[in-house]
This record gives C-alpha cells, sequence and structure tokens, in this order.
C-alpha cells in the first residue's frame, strides 16, 4: 500500500485544522491506480491534555473510536472513525502483524493503527467479543493527537481503485459532519458518566471458584504446573447506556500514570483501561520492554510511603516473584535480538495510588525486529498467565469459564517508521450498550487459599468500579 501524506500547514484551533483538512482533500485525486492511503495532516497551537483529547472524542458523533495516552502522556492520541482495519482469525495472527508492520513501515511515524490481539489467540471471538475478532487493528479516520513535535489533527483515506470514489465521499462526509459541531461544545462536559446498575452476576461465582483454585492446585501439586493467575469477571447489567470514553476519562483521573487506551470497533462495543505494565515498545531496532510485578500501596504521609517501598524491595517473595517475570522476558528477547542489556537489580516504580518492583529490559537488533514475534513470545507474561507458560494456558483455558478476549492480552499501536508500543491490558473492562465487565486475577501457587484470593480480587475490581462512578454498589 502506498502512503502519501500533505501537510496542511499550521493552524490556530482544532477547528482551523479541520477545515484546512477539508480544503486539502480537494488536492486528493479522484482515483488511483494501486492501493493508496491518504494522510492529511494540519498543525494545532496549544496544548492536548488527556482530558482535552477525551472530551473532544466524546463530543464528537461517531460509532467507532480509538484512544491512547502513554504513561507518560509522551504520546496522546484520540481517534474517530476508521479509515482503514486489519484483522483476522486467531491462525492468521502471526503473518497478519507481520503484513501490517511490512505496509505502515514507510509511513510516518505518526500514522498508527490501534488495535490489539486475543489473549487465548481464539480461532475467532464470540459473544460480546465478536467485533474485536481474534485480532484487529485500525487507522482512524480522523484523529487528534500530541507527541513531543506538537499538536496535530488529521485525516486518513484508504482504498484501492475500485472503491476509491466511495471512501473518498466517505471521509468528506465524515469532516463536514465534524464543522457543524459548534466550536466549544466539548469544553467543560462533565466526565462523571450518569450510570445506574440493575443486576450484578460474578463469573465463576464464589463456590465456583472456588472450585476453579482447588483444581488448579491440585495440577500444582500433580504436574509441572507452578503457578497460574486465574481471573474473574464481574458483569454489571446498566439502567442506561454508559458512554466508553466517558468511563475512560473517569479511570484516567484515577490512574494518570498509565497507559489509557480505548477500542471501539462499534457502538455497541468498546474496551477500555488503564494498565501500569508495558508489553514491548519498538523504536526502529531499539527494543524495550519490563517486568513489573511485586506491588505495595501508596501513602500520602511520606514516612508510611517509603516505608512501604523500603518493605518491597527487602521482601524476599516479592524480589523472586519479579525475578521471574524479569528472566522469562530477558530469555525471550535474547532469542529475538542481538544485544540485550542485563536488567540488573529492581527498582520502586511509584504510581498514582500503587508502587511496583519494576525493571527495564532494553536490547538491540542488527535488522528490523519483528513486532508480531516479540508479541507473540513475550505474551502471556508470568505475571498475567502463569508458569510453565503451555501447563498455565491450558489451566486457564480449563478453569475459568469465560472467554478473556482482550483483558490481559497485548493492546496499543503499530506505528510508521519502524515504531510499535503495546501494554498488557489489566485493570480494564468491556464496556456494552447495557452492560460493563470488569476483570482482575490472582496469582494462584502452591499454599493459596481460594477465599483470600476472592477477597484479594474483590479489592481489585472494587478499585475499579469506583473509578468507574458506578457506586458503592451494597450488594
Amino acid at each position: 500500500m502506498r502512503v502519501t501524506t500533505l501537510n496542511c500547514g499550521f493552524h490556530g484551533d482544532i477547528r482551523g485544522g479541520l477545515k484546512a483538512v477539508e480544503a486539502a482533500l480537494l488536492q486528493v485525486p479522484e482515483a488511483v491506480t494501486e492501493p493508496h492511503m491518504f494522510r492529511l495532516e494540519a498543525h494545532v497551537s496549544g496544548d492536548l491534555s488527556v482530558a482535552d483529547a477525551l472530551q473532544w472524542s466524546m463530543h464528537t458523533p461517531a460509532d467507532s473510536r480509538a484512544f491512547w495516552a502513554d504513561r507518560s502522556d509522551e504520546v496522546v492520541v484520540a481517534g474517530i472513525g476508521e479509515a482503514w482495519t486489519l484483522g483476522g482469525l486467531g491462525w492468521t495472527v502471526g503473518d497478519g502483524l507481520e503484513s501490517l508492520q511490512r505496509l505502515m513501515a514507510p509511513a510516518p511515524k505518526r500514522l498508527r493503527a490501534f488495535g490489539g490481539l486475543c489473549f487465548h489467540r481464539e480461532l475467532r471471538s464470540s459473544g460480546a467479543w465478536k467485533a474485536f475478532g481474534a485480532w484487529r487493528f485500525a487507522v482512524p479516520r480522523v484523529e487528534l493527537g500530541r507527541d513531543s513535535g506538537g499538536v496535530w489533527l488529521a485525516a486518513h483515506v484508504q482504498g484501492s481503485p475500485k472503491d476509491w470514489t466511495r471512501r473518498l465521499a466517505e471521509a468528506q462526509a465524515v469532516i463536514t459532519r465534524l464543522l457543524l459541531v459548534e466550536p466549544g461544545d466539548h469544553h467543560g462536559a462533565s466526565t462523571r458518566p450518569e450510570v445506574n446498575y440493575q443486576s450484578i452476576k460474578d463469573v465463576p461465582n464464589v463456590d465456583g471458584w472456588r472450585e476453579a483454585v482447588r483444581a488448579a492446585l491440585a495440577k500444582i501439586e500433580s504436574t509441572s504446573l507452578q503457578k497460574v493467575v486465574l481471573a474473574r469477571q464481574r458483569r454489571v447489567d446498566l439502567a442506561t447506556a454508559p458512554d466508553p470514553l466517558a468511563l475512560l476519562a473517569r479511570l484516567a483521573a484515577h490512574e494518570p500514570d498509565a497507559f489509557r487506551f480505548c477500542l471501539q470497533p462499534t457502538a455497541e462495543s468498546a474496551f477500555v483501561g488503564a494498565s501500569p505494565e508495558r508489553l514491548i515498545r519498538v523504536q526502529g531496532q531499539h527494543v524495550t520492554s519490563e517486568a513489573l510485578a511485586g506491588t505495595r500501596p501508596r501513602s500520602s504521609d511520606l514516612a508510611q510511603d517509603n516505608a512501604w517501598a523500603a518493605e518491597l524491595l527487602a521482601s524476599e517473595k516479592d524480589r523472586r516473584e519479579h525475578r521471574l517475570v524479569a528472566d522469562m522476558v530477558a530469555e525471550t528477547l535474547t532469542e529475538l535480538c542481538e544485544n540485550v542489556e542485563p536488567h540488573g537489580e529492581p527498582t520502586v516504580m511509584a504510581l498514582a495510588n500503587v508502587q511496583h518492583l519494576h525493571s527495564r529490559i532494553e536490547a538491540q537488533t542488527n535488522g528490523v525486529p519483528s513486532i508480531a514475534s516479540l508479541l507473540l513470545a513475550l505474551h502471556p507474561t508470568p505475571a498475567v498467565g502463569g508458569t510453565p507458560r503451555a501447563a498455565a494456558r491450558s489451566a486457564i483455558e480449563t478453569l475459568e469459564g469465560f472467554q478473556r478476549g482482550l483483558y490481559a492480552a497485548p493492546v496499543g499501536w503499530i506505528g510508521g517508521a519502524g515504531t510499535a508500543e503495546f501494554t498488557v491490558a489489566i485493570r480494564s473492562a468491556l464496556v456494552e450498550r447495557d452492560a460493563i465487565s470488569l476483570f482482575s486475577g490472582a496469582g494462584i501457587v502452591a499454599g493459596s487459599d481460594p477465599d483470600a484470593e476472592w477477597s484479594e480480587i474483590d479489592g481489585k475490581i472494587a478499585a475499579l468500579w469506583l473509578a468507574f462512578g458506578l457506586g458503592r454498589g451494597e450488594r
């Protein structure tokens, strides 16, 4: 696929950028002789916060949307509509990601396809996850973004010779519709969604959970399985339809140091989350991954906060769990890269609400790194799957009783100029038209107590519940 970028110049505000893109659409040819994507980009003055980007997207009419903000707010992108999608059945994921990386390689760095691949690499996704496919990526029709180079507004037109006229007309219609939104319509709107729930269902329920954990413990005692991360789903049926981005805005305010994301392929389904964990970052021949395992809370009292950090660093149990993940990541990168730097001793990564043991693992490749190979080799890490990997995955599929979909799976983007970034999609939820499903898990090892693990997950789900503004939910 050929990619052409049209620079629309510098404009004072978002509306001016839209008008510049509308004018630039007249420069796009009325026909093409090969598959082609045009990116029309206007520079916009001022700054763009995560909250501003979410507000703009929330109040821009669209059935499909995407949102990404990395942990340091270095890259923030709000996308509406879809100009181009790529996805397929589970057995196509390796070749499909290789093809996507190849197609994106000559594109400018800011051009990104956002998406993810399901946890289990199912043949196909079903039920509530059907719209996401076994793997799926999309380039937004229109996006508002910010990086170190400033703020931009861009539109994309993609098509082949046979459908080019229709695709160009679709892009023109979207820009026209956006210009009908009154300036300032998105400013000052509440990020507090009015969400009233009708019923709650835990999958599995407490008895099913106890049975699953006991079965996992039996496997740990009698097989090579050492650890398995079992998850729970809490489905909340709603009285009113929620806005996924309004929910994400609430969550982002609680988790400002996380990777914040939304994938919404249709009006009926969206996946949102705020995860602290990077799976992989690729910048040319430089590859970065990390281990994030071992946790303590934060405190507004500096002495207590420092005490918890010191306790975390001194905990042999937490350091052992962390070393397991760090060693696995380093060994995997060693198989795929030519030069892997030793990760050394872990440090404490202090986030807004918790602090973790953290190790950064850096690597270099002599050639172009395969993003598909990196993702498929690193996922799932012991932190979300278990060890050994094959035995843990088999136990999860047998014991959990629900489809994980994108929960705890790689979610992120593949971009131009040999760039990509993916998070591990924990602290996340599936948002449907009339329900929200919250997910969390716990690592089961020899000696684990089913009721204690149930309570631990209850605490994690309660934090998501409150962040989403669902109330205290007396049950």
